[in-house]
């Protein structure tokens, strides 16, 4: 008996079966969430890795373009650049690669069918491309400022050839937004190389 003298009710096998049922569904819900936020951290941390590699690649690129070293007299053209291909002497090379003299080439190849990117680098002759960044996404490719701010396809300008040798002001490598986008490159150094004394008479 109860403690107001009426008869003591325990469950009902249904009542019993219904609470075990929304105990099971509840640890089932629990698992699959607990399940779900170890994928998440873990995809968090797969693309925290790459995005860091990512963002290390795109700062070593731009200070390689940004140490372009100025043209020499008497010395063939060190800037050659067209919307795929670009190649230049820098004051930084690759870690354990040639010596700065050596000419540094960056390549942006695409696959239109695929929609896959990437963009290579090798220095000195004959030395095997290696891989900087790889996208599935938008066509990259190279643009080139002169001093009046004209962005064009190809280095140096064809049509003023009588200009002086010189790298140009900015550099653009286009890229896809899954790696970053755009990179805007400002050459440090772009002035014409002054050999003798008259040259530097205004």
């Amino acid at each position: 008996m109860s403690a107001n003298g009426g008869p003591v009710r325990g469950l009902t096998l249904l009542e019993m079966m219904v609470a075990l049922l929304i105990a099971a569904m509840a640890t089932t819900l629990l698992t699959q969430a607990m399940r779900q936020l170890a994928g998440v951290e873990q995809l968090l941390e797969r693309s925290g890795s790459a995005g860091q590699t990512v963002l290390v690649r795109r700062e070593w690129v731009r200070v390689l373009l940004a140490s372009a070293l100025p043209e020499q007299v008497n010395e063939p053209t060190a800037f050659l650049g067209d919307a795929q291909r670009l190649q230049l002497k820098s004051a930084v090379g690759l870690a354990g690669g040639g010596a700065v003299t050596d000419s540094v080439q960056l390549q942006l190849d695409y696959e239109p069918r695929t929609q896959a990117g990437s963009l290579r680098l090798a220095q000195g002759p004959g030395a095997e491309p290696v891989t900087l960044l790889r996208w599935t996404g938008a066509a990259p490719s190279f643009q080139y400022q002169d001093e009046d701010g004209r962005w064009l396809k190809a280095w140096p300008p064809q049509a003023v050839a009588e200009r002086p040798r010189r790298p140009p002001q900015r550099v653009l490598v286009d890229l896809d937004e899954s790696v970053g986008g755009p990179l805007w490159v400002s050459v440090l150094d772009n002035e014409r190389s002054r050999p003798r004394l008259r040259d530097w008479v205004d």
